[in-house]
């Protein structure tokens, strides 16, 4: 089973957005998650909190 990026929670998309660039994940991945953090007008500190 997989779950969509849309799926997520804001607090569970900010998580792996933060663990994803910490462990340098693909850049293409991060770009989608960045893509999916403004949607969500997600304020930038709460983007980059861990």
């Amino acid at each position: 089973m997989s779950t969509s990026i849309k799926e997520l929670e804001n607090d569970q998309l900010v998580e792996v957005y933060s663990n994803a660039k910490k462990l340098n994940l693909d850049m293409e991945f991060i770009k989608i998650l960045e893509e999916e953090i403004t949607r969500r007008n997600i304020l930038p500190n709460e983007a980059t909190q861990t």
